[in-house]
């Protein structure tokens, strides 16, 4: 982490929180935590049984635009980012390489406030 630490400014290390030996560590680390869910089915039930610990900062990730967005937005207890449905990001499943997609404006506006609020 001291090494990654020279060479960028913000390290992104995505985990399960504390499901194996690398997130564990991670996590001794202190870091700015983002929480995301899906607004599908299988976030809603995440969130239900995963509940935010206060802290971090909690994102929305919509992944279609025919999602139970109003639902998960229910577990929520806090503002939460929203990151709205982005079509070219769903190509990613299909093979499509994240770098030939760019994200609409309000989708970039939206993630720049997470960053933002981690920095």
């Amino acid at each position: 982490m001291t090494e990654l630490g020279t060479l960028a400014d913000t390290v992104v290390v995505d985990t399960a929180t504390m499901q194996n030996r690398i997130d564990k560590f991670v996590m001794t680390q202190n870091p700015k935590n983002v929480y995301i869910a899906t607004a599908d089915v299988k976030g809603y039930y995440y969130r239900q049984n995963h509940p935010a610990h206060g802290s971090e900062e909690q994102v929305l990730f919509v992944s279609s635009p025919d999602s139970a967005l109003s639902d998960v937005l229910g577990t929520y207890d806090k503002p939460v980012v929203i990151l709205p449905y982005c079509r070219g990001l769903s190509g990613i499943y299909n093979g499509i390489s994240i770098t030939d997609i760019i994200p609409p404006r309000k989708y970039r506006k939206a993630l720049y406030k997470v960053i933002g609020d981690l920095a």
